[in-house]
């Protein structure tokens, strides 16, 4: 009776593991990427393939034209290591004419911050 519990209970929880471990996924691509964002989309494409932007700016450029900059950060697995990377999509008006690769960090490493 005992060892049927045991088989029982052991079979149970090997089901749940694999279950669990089934649902993570490693993130190898970056969502800008696997999302298709593309020049041209418009705010409303972008935020509806990738979310909102973790942080949003206007610039004002040498011509006298405002962009808005809109900034993501991922963190994406290379196959050896973690890396956390921004992504700025860069905006005239409504519409992305530019996405530029920003800040690269490999997991565990620190950032000095000066002032």
């Amino acid at each position: 009776m005992k060892l049927n519990r045991f088989f029982s209970i052991f079979m149970l929880s090997v089901i749940l593991i694999c279950s669990v471990s089934s649902c993570v996924s490693v993130v190898k691509q970056s969502k800008i990427v696997s999302k298709d964002i593309r020049v041209k989309m418009t705010k409303q494409e972008v935020k509806y393939r990738i979310g909102s932007p973790y942080k949003v700016a206007s610039k004002l450029s040498n011509s006298g034209r405002y962009y808005d900059y809109w900034y993501y950060k991922e963190n994406i697995y290379t196959g050896n290591s973690w890396y956390w990377i921004e992504t700025i999509l860069i905006f005239d008006k409504d519409t992305l004419f530019e996405i530029k690769q920003g800040k690269e960090r490999k997991e565990g490493t620190t950032i000095q911050i000066e002032n």
